[in-house]
């Protein structure tokens, strides 16, 4: 996943003792159906049918130590179960600080669940393995 400015702003704010800076205890992955998007658009999630971010516990629980520049999961990340209908194709993942709304802190294309595009058919549920979630 590639950080946002946003997030990289903080960051370095937060280093070089500009501003305080506590990490959310929960960040939340989220499927975005727009193709592409730059810092500033507004990311499109699925909508209904029983689609909610993924909660994600920061923790060392679930993140592994980062080496070489990278952090990944450690334990598996599921979402909700799409009930009613299917959800739309998901072309990428992305990273939040609040279960709705907030702040886009990473993306990445969502073939880490599928190898391609993926939609989430009625009655299943989207699965994110241990070390695929690969923040960068």
């Amino acid at each position: 996943m590639n950080q946002t400015t946003y997030f990289k702003n903080r960051i370095l704010d937060y280093y070089f003792g500009l501003v305080p800076y506590a990490p959310p205890a929960t960040y939340y992955l989220g499927l975005l159906t727009n193709p592409t998007f730059q810092d500033g658009d507004t990311p499109l999630e699925p909508v209904g049918n029983g689609y909610t971010r993924a909660p994600v516990q920061n923790s060392k629980a679930v993140f592994s130590t980062a080496v070489g520049g990278k952090l990944d999961n450690d334990l598996e990340i599921q979402f909700a179960l799409a009930s009613g209908a299917d959800w739309p194709q998901t072309k990428f993942l992305a990273l939040f600080d609040a279960s709705s709304g907030g702040n886009l802190l990473a993306w990445g294309d969502v073939n880490v669940l599928t190898g391609e595009p993926a939609t989430v058919k009625d009655g299943e549920k989207a699965i994110l393995k241990s070390g695929s979630l690969v923040i960068v």
